[in-house]
């Protein structure tokens, strides 16, 4: 499994690591530790220390009518932070969702992003297809060049899927609801509704700031 890591701080390195998958944990053991640091990449074998914490699936468990907005800001900061170092190391992550993300630290306040084994898959596959035709992805978060299975996919599908799993931080639900077919037809075909008729206390401008990710993915 790869992880992408940026330290709450800001001060530290941006880390990609790629390995296994231990058991519990979204942490990777082994092979490759790869370490962005700067404008450098640098790609050394080691053993990937195990990161404890919960995702924010069990967050949003615990607040069923969305997250502080501040806190859901500091969380968005380290995720756009590490998503960009993936891509800028050539690797799209291709499903971005609350379940990928690991929360940990003192007050949760790091962020892991975790599970770059869809990005490993396409790479192999060469498309975004399953074998049985299948978009690879997860609906509630899924760009509109994922549910069409477009072949040529880059980091602006990621920035879609961010805006779709921020959105669902903000009031708890996520843009788009129903069966799995009729949310990938409403990626396709229709807009969120703004997510201040669902919880008005959220900041307007980053009411705008999340709905514009999807729109100019």
């Amino acid at each position: 499994m790869r992880t992408a890591t940026s330290p709450p701080d800001r001060g530290g390195p941006l880390r990609l690591r790629t390995g296994g998958t231990p058991p519990g944990g979204c942490g990777p053991r082994t092979p490759l530790v790869r370490q962005w640091e700067g404008r450098r990449l640098r790609s050394s074998p080691g053993k990937a220390r195990e990161r404890q914490g919960r995702p924010l699936t069990a967050v949003l468990h615990d607040h069923r009518s969305g997250l502080d907005p501040g806190t859901v800001i500091r969380w968005s900061v380290q995720i756009c932070e590490g998503l960009a170092a993936a891509h800028r190391a050539g690797v799209v992550h291709r499903d971005v969702k609350p379940a990928n993300i690991m929360v940990h630290g003192p007050a949760e306040a790091a962020v892991t992003i975790c599970d770059f084994g869809i990005a490993r898959l396409a790479e192999e596959t060469g498309t975004g297809l399953t074998a049985t035709g299948a978009a690879i992805g997860t609906p509630t978060c899924m760009s509109p060049e994922q549910a069409r299975g477009d072949r040529r996919i880059d980091g602006r599908s990621d920035l879609y899927s961010l805006g779709c799993m921020l959105y669902e931080l903000l009031p708890g639900r996520p843009p788009f609801t129903g069966s799995g077919l009729s949310v990938l037809s409403q990626h396709l075909s229709r807009e969120p509704d703004p997510i201040r008729d669902l919880r008005p206390a959220v900041p307007a401008e980053l009411e705008r700031l999340v709905l514009e990710l999807p729109a100019t993915a």
